[in-house]
């Protein structure tokens, strides 16, 4: 009885997860939204986390034209009324870097045109307090991303701590990190997850090859069955985007149902 017990409290913790699976676009890059979307039915996901290069594709008259916040209003008609009818949200946008707050803005009402949640910033840390400011205003809970540490010319928040030093003083800004990078860098990726606790409003998640390519959730060498126990600890209740890289060949796409499940066995929605 007392084990049924512990099994029961474990089962509730992690149906109590309360996150959201997205998965990113990046690796449809090189095929098309409408492609993407019959892949999406296949695996049962209802929500996409999108990058702005990934042309629209089906046989309307704008197939050809990129999901950008700069499309035209036909394009972005075409484009919603793509996702509407396969039953997909676009619940993220990333990774941002825009400086000049007439451009943010725009952004922004792109954002809020498609019902984007989420977003992902890689903006200079002088571009921050725009961002900070129309979060609020739309409602949409943008993160700090993070790419590979490098000596020479590092990104702006390759770390927890840069991070949180960028974050001072900001009421609606978050960090939105991705665990692959940090594995990239070298870093104890469930050490990382800990430093930001509190201030996540998304992970993007990643395991890793021993090349450092990405690879099938639980198959790689990033512990992910810690960074996971991390997450369900804090309570975390954001967005976990299902992140891979581009490929010529669907090598990386045929990946992502197996770890979709992976999460999902582990008490995240999709």
């Amino acid at each position: 009885m007392k084990v049924f017990y512990i099994f029961f409290l474990a089962l509730f913790s992690i149906q109590a997860l309360g996150a959201d699976i997205a998965v990113s676009s990046y690796p449809w890059q090189k095929t098309s939204i409408t492609e993407m979307l019959a892949d999406f039915k296949k695996i049962g996901v209802k929500k996409a986390s999108m990058f702005q290069n990934i042309k629209i594709g089906g046989n309307g008259p704008n197939k050809n034209v990129i999901f950008h916040y700069k499309m035209p209003k036909a394009s972005r008609d075409e484009a919603k009324k793509i996702f509407d009818n396969a039953g997909v949200q676009i619940i993220s946008i990333g990774h941002i870097s825009l400086s000049e707050e007439s451009e943010i803005k725009k952004l922004f009402e792109f954002a809020k045109f498609f019902g984007v949640k989420y977003m992902t910033v890689e903006a200079p840390k002088s571009a921050l307090e725009i961002y900070d400011k129309l979060s609020e205003k739309y409602g949409i809970a943008a993160g700090l991303y993070n790419h590979p540490n490098k000596k020479n010319n590092p990104p702006p928040y390759s770390t927890p701590e840069k991070m949180i030093d960028a974050l001072r003083g900001k009421k609606n800004l978050g960090a939105f990190p991705d665990c692959g990078h940090w594995g990239r860098s070298g870093f104890d990726i469930v050490n990382c997850l800990k430093k930001l606790e509190g201030k996540l409003v998304g992970i993007n998640i990643q395991d890793l090859s021993e090349s450092k390519e990405c690879e099938t959730y639980g198959r790689g060498i990033l512990p992910l069955e810690s960074f996971i126990s991390e997450l369900e600890r804090s309570g975390f209740d954001g967005l976990c985007v299902v992140m891979f890289d581009a490929a010529k060949d669907r090598s990386q796409i045929d990946k992502i149902p197996e770890s979709v499940e992976y999460l999902t066995k582990r008490g995240f929605k999709k």
